[in-house]
């Protein structure tokens, strides 16, 4: 199985932050070799978001963000904004979601950021629906789903949920949120048209802490409780559990091969089918927290590394 995976795939392209910077891979599925280490941000890095092919955007505890060339790492932009930056969203329609302490703020590319919508609670979370029409927005004091009007940039209250969410992740099949629950089972809740009765998965002790639908809305995978469980959409059962302590990210191949999470122990490479966890990518500093992992793309975006 190792040589027939391993040669019928295409390079890609892996990023993962760990304390203050960004290191980028590229894996072929036996080997990952380190190209690019972004070194510009002063604090941790708490968000990483892919804008296109060639552009990254990251965030963290310095309260700036970071817009990125991922080849040779040069800075396009950098923004202030009033607190720490603890998640990103780059919509279908171009448009970046920015979450810094209890506020949303939207930003288009290399345009001045405007403040959109706040919750009561610091925001956890953010993420677009695949058409970019509707943006979720997650925090401790519940979950609010925005319908946002791309003409005009106006935004309107669709939904909230009371719920204390800890991740979110979006497909063409449905909304996810990850529970926070520090005194009992942290739960998966799964919303499709009908907002008002979601499927639920019993996932996690005391959180979610992160989640990621597969590229074929087929499989779901959530971290937390040290924990990696990939789980079947249709069915809700758990296909496969892997051990990792504290996980901060996760993400999925654009193949659907791989996943991909950050934890302590470094950046892991697991194949999605069976759980076997193929490769891990050791932290230059143990003492460095771990932060976002993101896929950036396939071979046609790495054509310039080889």
């Amino acid at each position: 199985m190792y040589s027939s995976i391993q040669n019928t795939l295409s390079p890609l392209l892996l990023a993962g932050a760990r304390g203050n910077r960004v290191t980028l891979w590229v894996w072929n599925g036996e080997h990952a070799q380190a190209r690019e280490t972004y070194r510009l941000h002063a604090k941790q890095i708490n968000a990483l978001c892919v804008l296109d092919a060639g552009t990254m955007a990251s965030g963290g505890e310095e309260k700036a963000l970071h817009l990125w060339e991922r080849q040779g790492g040069s800075t396009q932009w950098i923004q202030q904004f009033p607190f720490p930056i603890t998640a990103l969203a780059w919509s279908s329609t171009g448009v970046l979601a920015v979450a810094s302490g209890k506020n949303i703020f939207l930003v288009k590319r290399n345009g001045l950021p405007f403040q959109w919508v706040s919750h009561r609670g610091l925001v956890t979370s953010v993420a677009w629906s695949p058409e970019g029409k509707l943006l979720a927005t997650g925090s401790k004091d519940g979950l609010q789903i925005w319908t946002w009007f791309t003409a005009t940039g106006v935004a309107r209250l669709w939904k909230e949920v009371d719920m204390s969410v800890a991740s979110l992740a979006w497909s063409p099949d449905g909304l996810l949120a990850g529970e926070y629950r520090p005194r009992g089972m942290a739960r998966i809740l799964m919303f499709h048209r009908d907002i008002e009765r979601p499927h639920t998965y019993a996932a996690h002790v005391s959180v979610v802490e992160a989640l990621a639908w597969s590229p074929d809305s087929t499989r779901i995978a959530s971290a937390g409780s040290s924990m990696l469980r990939v789980w079947d959409q249709t069915s809700r059962e758990c296909l496969w559990t892997g051990e990792c302590p504290e996980i901060s990210s996760l993400a999925w191949s654009p193949n659907g091969i791989w996943l991909a999470t950050n934890s302590r122990q470094g950046v892991q490479i697991w194949e999605s089918g069976t759980g076997l966890l193929w490769m891990t990518l050791p932290p230059d500093r143990q003492d460095d927290l771990p932060g976002p992992v993101v896929w950036v793309g396939s071979s046609s975006t790495i054509d310039t590394y080889e």
